[in-house]
């Protein structure tokens, strides 16, 4: 859930809601995503679990991870979360819409969230050598992009 702040310029996150990036494994791009938590259908396991929906991501992505830091650190400006639920380590993913994770509640482990989101994603391959080029979909696209290649102040 966000909640939007006194300053009308910011938010604030629910207490399970992250920011991660994750790498298209098809591009290599790197795309900063929030989640946001959503109830768990049934809770009858015995390590509580927590069910994370995406809501929004960077469309276009980031060629380099630098470039996905930079991203991340923009967005923990708008959305406010504290550190535990912040990943910056990059999860493979293969570029699908509407991603829903289960994964083990981090609070209670007393970890990060990126100390439990190794279960989900796909494997990431090595990529480190390709240049990747700026993908752009004008299908997709609802705004030109700014000077950051970002679109809807994203």
């Amino acid at each position: 859930m966000l909640i939007q702040n006194m300053d009308m310029k910011s938010y604030t996150g629910g207490p399970f809601d992250i920011l991660c990036i994750l790498r298209d494994v098809d591009t290599g791009r790197y795309h900063v995503c929030f989640f946001e938590e959503h109830p768990v259908p049934y809770q009858d396991l015995e390590t509580r679990c927590v069910r994370l929906k995406s809501k929004m991501h960077h469309t276009i992505g980031a060629a380099t991870f630098d470039e996905a830091k930079d991203h991340m650190k923009e967005m923990r400006e708008k959305i406010i979360l504290c550190d535990n639920n912040v990943s910056i380590k990059p999860i493979g993913w293969d570029g699908q819409t509407r991603l829903v994770w289960l994964v083990d509640d981090w609070h209670e482990k007393g970890c990060g969230v990126e100390d439990v989101l190794g279960s989900v994603g796909v494997p990431l391959p090595d990529l480190s050598p390709i240049k990747v080029e700026q993908i752009f979909d004008p299908i997709l696209e609802l705004s030109a992009p700014d000077d950051k290649g970002r679109t809807n102040g994203q």
